[in-house]
């Protein structure tokens, strides 16, 4: 194994103890990834490394969670409610294993899952 592997590892595991101890998980999503040219580049948005963390940091642990997925740079896919339903129904998709968590009987009674879009004055439209 060569030394980035081990680094790597060992980032792994730093960072699920630390999301072990956490009472809130915020995720944050970079939302053109998953919503421009169908999902196209969804690969760089790191959804397996999230959900990976996520499920391990939720193994032997029996503590009430929260987890935010928070939609950023999503602007463009909020400007009325059928598009911003869209959104969260592609990020539903793509995050699929984290929130069928939230009706598997070990986790039921202890984890809360929401979706938080934020908007970012990158989009803002200033009338003068």
């Amino acid at each position: 194994m060569n030394p980035y592997d081990v680094k790597l590892k060992e980032n792994y595991k730093r960072v699920i103890k630390i999301v072990q101890s956490s009472q809130v998980i915020i995720t944050a999503i970079n939302t053109p990834y998953i919503m421009e040219y169908n999902g196209r580049y969804k690969d760089y948005a790191g959804i397996d490394e999230i959900e990976h963390v996520i499920t391990m940091s939720l193994l032997n642990n029996d503590k009430d969670k929260l987890i935010l997925f928070v939609p950023i740079k999503c602007e463009k896919y909020t400007r009325t409610p059928t598009e911003r339903d869209n959104m969260l129904k592609k990020i539903a998709e793509v995050f699929d294993k984290s929130i069928r968590l939230h009706s598997n009987p070990a986790y039921k009674d202890r984890l809360a899952i929401a979706f938080m879009p934020i908007h970012t004055v990158g989009n803002a439209r200033f009338s003068r």
